[in-house]
Parts: structure tokens; C-alpha cells; sequence
């Protein structure tokens, strides 16, 4: 019984509350106001009327009090009303803001998350892109502006399949864009997100150990044009434009950038004086030059680490942080000082594909040998008015020592 009770109850105040309501939402509708007003008019006119003083214009004090109360209600009425409308109004739209940043935190998340598993494999699978592409048309686009679709339209285009290192720098910046729509007040960078993602990375360094001492093992048997010490040849990829404005500018080093990793540089710190690096360029090109590891006299070291929060003179920065990463949040610039033993700005093309920035050539004689002869010479037509220049007009100085070094070079 009481609950039957309570559910009667409860079902009155639901009905006496949604009268209410009703009641309440159709007194803010304007249109009342008129009613009110022509009945308001319609009232007074009667009371002068039964007063006898109409046309006079001189009206009893009691005519006069509630003309004057009828307006005042009228006129608090009306203000009411407006401010009640524009608080409903902006109420309305902050629910919908509401709604919409919400859905858009989901909508963000999903893209992310399925973009930042790109880098879970060693190369760019084209069915995550294909997915990534079909939550982008079916959800994203939707919250999109123009200046961010053709940014992370560019950003897309600059990934290279076969290297992650483009892949992770273009995801980062796609999240950067995305997370800063949702608070410009934030100035997160991407180099903090790649820093981020790279700290859940942690690598099995006697794994690494173990393979390292078996590229040694394998690399001994090489050995440089006197036959008296080892060598190694090293495939390095071109992180971005400026580092051939480097070369234009006589600044021979190779520069590569960390994220909150190390295994690049300490790639870069096994390479030895009088090692080969060939230089490898994305878009087409396959390798573009041919380098010796040198000392540096000044530097008394064949490489050079900067690292952000030390005190670097302006020449140090222009020559050792060509990409102006330390600013932009990297962790690690690390140079190789080289001298050039040939170039070719069109490129030679490549054998086979190497994913990552820097790695060695173990047991690829025939590829090594391979490139060798193409750098020596052994070019297409088209492709001799290209040697040994860094564009159509710069040649390329290659010192008499290092031509005899290029010279007896073997794989």
C-alpha cells in the first residue's frame, strides 16, 4: 500500500512539476508580452472611461496609482522576460559546447590512440593507415577547421613508410594540433608528447650488448685501403632539409636528433675515424653521398653531443643543432664530423631498404660494393652531370686523399 501511495505521489509531482514548466517556458515567449500589453491598454481606457474624466486628462489618484502599478509590472515583466530568454539562450548553447567538446575528447582519443600505434611496428602498415584514414572521414573531419585539415594533411604526406623517425615526428605533431584545439591555453609540444611516448620504451641493453658484439665480430673482417684497421661502413638517414643547407654552407657534419631515446647516439658513438657513411635521402633519391669519419681538430673527437640546458655560443648551435631541436624540446643533438669522398644530389638509388636513422652494413659485401662503384662512376648518362654536386651549380671539393681513399675502398 504505501508503495502504491508512494508512486501516486510521485506521479502528481511529475505532472504538477511538468505543468509547471510547460507554464514557465511559454511565459518567456515574448508574444505573451504583447497580449498583456494590448489587454494592459484595453483595461485602462475602461477605467477612464467609467471615471468620467475621459478625454480630461486630469484622473481621480486612485486611476493614477494603478495605471502607474500596471505599467511598472508590465515593464518588470518584459526586462524579466529578455533577461530570462538570453540566459536560456546562452544556457542552451553552453550545454551544446558541453556536448560537443565532449564528444570531441572521445573523437581526438580514438584518432590518437590508433596513430600512436603506428610506431609499434618497425615500418608504416598500410592497413593501419587505411584505418586511421576511415576514422578520420567517418568522426574527425567532422570537428576539423581548414588550417588544421591541411596540416595534418601535411604532416601525413611527410610520413615515410619504411622510417619511423618521420612517422613519430608526424604523429607527434598531429597530436600537438589536436590537443591544443582542445585548450589553447596549454602549450604543450609535440617533442614533449614524443618524449612521452619514448619513456614507455625501455630496451634490453644485454640484448643490445650481444648484437653489438656481434657486428664487431662480423665488421673485423672488413678492413680500410692499408689493410691495418678495421672499418665500417654505415648507412645514415637525412633527417630533414637542413642538413644540405649544411653542406652548402661547408659544414660537414651528420646531425641526428633524440626524443627522450639514446640508441642513435650510441649507434653514432660506435662509429669510428676512417668509417664510410653513406648518406641516405627519402623522396626518391636513395643515397646522395659517400662519407669519411674524420677527428675534429677543435673538438679533438671524431663526434659531438649537445645536450639542452648547457651554454652554447650562436656558432655552436648554427653548426651542431642545424634543426634548432634542443629549443624545440629535444633531449640529445648528436653530430659525426665527415669529409665528403663523393655526391650526388640526384641520388643512386639503393639495393635494399634500412629503417633506421643510423645502423650498420653487416655481412652486405655485395651491397657495399654496389654503391661504391655507383659513387666511383659506374653511373647512368643522366646521372654523371650530377656527381660530386650539392645542386645544379655547387660542385663538391673532394680532397686528393679521400679520391684515393674512395679509390680502394672494398665491401
Amino acid at each position: 500500500m504505501d508503495n502504491k501511495k508512494n508512486e501516486q505521489d510521485g506521479k502528481k509531482n511529475r505532472s504538477s512539476n511538468g505543468v509547471f514548466k510547460h507554464f514557465w517556458k511559454t511565459l518567456k515567449d515574448p508574444r505573451w508580452l504583447w497580449v498583456g500589453l494590448i489587454v494592459a491598454v484595453i483595461v485602462i481606457i475602461l477605467l477612464l472611461i467609467s471615471e468620467g474624466e475621459f478625454p480630461n486628462v486630469t484622473l481621480s489618484n486612485g486611476v493614477v496609482a494603478f495605471v502607474s502599478a500596471v505599467i511598472g509590472v508590465l515593464l518588470t515583466a518584459f526586462a524579466i522576460s529578455v533577461q530570462l530568454k538570453q540566459q536560456s539562450d546562452a544556457e542552451a548553447q553552453n550545454e551544446m559546447n558541453v556536448n560537443i567538446y565532449k564528444q570531441k575528447i572521445l573523437v581526438y582519443s580514438e584518432f590518437t590512440e590508433n596513430m600512436w600505434t603506428l610506431l609499434d611496428d618497425t615500418e608504416v602498415i598500410d592497413d593501419k593507415l587505411k584505418k586511421l584514414r576511415n576514422i578520420c572521414f567517418r568522426k574527425l573531419v567532422f570537428y576539423l577547421n581548414e588550417i588544421q585539415i591541411n596540416y595534418i594533411c601535411e604532416q601525413i604526406e611527410s610520413i615515410d613508410k619504411t622510417n619511423n623517425d618521420t612517422a613519430m615526428r608526424a604523429i607527434g605533431e598531429i597530436t600537438h594540433i589536436l590537443k591544443n584545439s582542445l585548450n589553447e591555453k596549454e602549450s604543450i609540444k609535440s617533442s614533449d608528447l614524443m618524449k612521452l611516448f619514448n619513456a614507455f620504451i625501455k630496451e634490453d641493453e644485454t640484448e643490445i650488448k650481444q648484437q653489438e658484439q656481434k657486428d664487431d665480430v662480423s665488421n673485423n673482417k672488413q678492413t680500410n685501403a692499408t689493410g691495418d684497421k678495421p672499418i665500417t661502413f654505415w648507412h645514415f638517414n637525412v633527417w630533414g632539409d637542413q642538413q644540405i643547407k649544411a653542406f652548402e654552407n661547408k659544414n660537414w657534419v651528420l646531425n641526428l636528433i633524440e626524443y627522450g631515446e639514446v640508441w642513435r647516439t650510441n649507434a653514432l658513438k660506435q662509429v669510428k675515424p676512417n668509417d664510410v657513411v653513406f648518406l641516405f635521402r627519402r623522396g626518391g633519391y636513395g643515397y646522395i653521398g659517400a662519407f669519411r669519419v674524420v677527428k675534429d681538430k677543435e673538438e679533438n673527437s671524431h663526434f659531438n653531443i649537445l645536450k639542452p640546458g648547457n651554454d652554447y655560443s650562436k656558432e655552436q648551435i648554427e653548426k651542431y643543432d642545424m634543426y634548432n631541436s634542443l629549443y624545440d624540446g629535444a633531449t640529445l643533438s648528436s653530430n659525426l664530423f665527415v669529409q665528403p669522398l663523393a655526391y650526388n644530389y640526384k641520388g643512386i638509388g639503393y639495393v635494399t631498404v634500412r629503417r633506421r636513422t643510423i645502423e650498420r652494413f653487416v655481412n652486405d659485401a655485395g651491397t657495399v660494393n654496389t654503391y661504391l662503384d655507383r659513387f666511383r662512376g659506374v653511373l647512368s648518362e643522366d646521372k654523371k652531370n650530377a656527381g660530386n654536386k650539392l645542386n645544379e651549380t655547387t660542385e663538391v671539393k673532394i680532397e686528393p686523399e679521400n679520391q684515393e681513399f674512395l679509390n680502394h675502398l672494398k665491401g
